[in-house]
């Protein structure tokens, strides 16, 4: 059994109040998870900690991927 995952964790320390009123908005569909708002932002803020930033968001994919050109990834 393949168990191996491949993380990419993106800083949105800049954004993550943003994410959070986006949320928000969806009030009907998180009315059944009360304390929505407080564990996105916990898990951010732990994810991105661990990534050494104030809050990430994490991407995860099941196998290695390839990209072409990492300064356009990266800038």
């Amino acid at each position: 059994m393949h168990t191996e995952s491949y993380h990419l964790t993106v800083d949105i320390s800049q954004t993550l109040k943003r994410k959070l009123r986006a949320i928000q908005c969806y009030e009907s569909q998180f009315a059944s998870k009360p304390f929505i708002i407080e564990r996105v932002k916990a898990s951010a803020v732990v994810c991105g900690s661990l990534a050494g930033v104030s809050a990430g968001e994490v991407f995860v994919a099941p196998r290695p991927y390839a990209i072409n050109d990492l300064m356009s990834v990266l800038f």
